[in-house]
């Protein structure tokens, strides 16, 4: 066991991995590692780590540590291209509550963008669930027209080029028929 620099800090308990003992409210003066510490910008505790863990911090700013922070996108995106090819971009935007320069970001990939809120994927997964529970697929055509928006009869999707995106059975059957070119 050893102290941090100058004889303050967080005690560290082993060189290999780096531990330290949390005062949050789920931890209650366990070892946990130092990576789940946030540590001080400012002040004269400057760079040293909090003496809650981050989701004990979470919790104790009242909020649920399951659905605050980020998720990469790249983990996520599946969600949202199926959510747009369902029901469009603005549809989507309008019930999981994101802007349109969600999309730009994410499409035009920039570097800040790699990241969405936890909040806003549970959103996203929740709206997905409910399109397909009730099956709900709106017409490439109605969603450019606007159909819904101007009070006009939507049209019914019937073959594959009346929905908005490639579905992945689309993709599976390419796939197939391409590995039955090679064999």
């Amino acid at each position: 066991m050893r102290q941090g620099p100058s004889g303050k800090g967080p005690r560290i308990y082993s060189d290999d991995l780096k531990m330290k003992v949390c005062r949050c409210s789920i931890h209650n003066g366990q070892l946990v590692p130092l990576e789940k510490f946030w540590t001080f910008k400012h002040g004269k505790r400057k760079g040293l780590p909090s003496s809650r863990c981050i989701d004990g911090e979470r919790i104790y700013r009242g909020r649920n540590p399951l659905q605050s922070g980020f998720v990469p996108y790249y983990r996520v995106r599946f969600i949202f291209l199926e959510l747009e090819f369902r029901i469009g971009r603005y549809e989507t935007g309008r019930r999981i509550g994101v802007s349109q320069n969600f999309w730009w970001r994410h499409e035009s990939r920039i570097p800040k963008s790699r990241f969405v809120r936890k909040a806003t994927v549970v959103r996203a997964i929740s709206v997905l669930r409910y399109l397909r529970e009730n099956d709900e697929v709106r017409h490439r055509d109605s969603i450019k027209h606007g159909a819904s928006a101007r009070g006009r009869k939507e049209r019914v999707p019937v073959e594959r080029k009346d929905f908005n995106g490639k579905w992945d059975s689309e993709n599976e059957r390419k796939r197939v028929a391409r590995r039955q070119l090679t064999v």
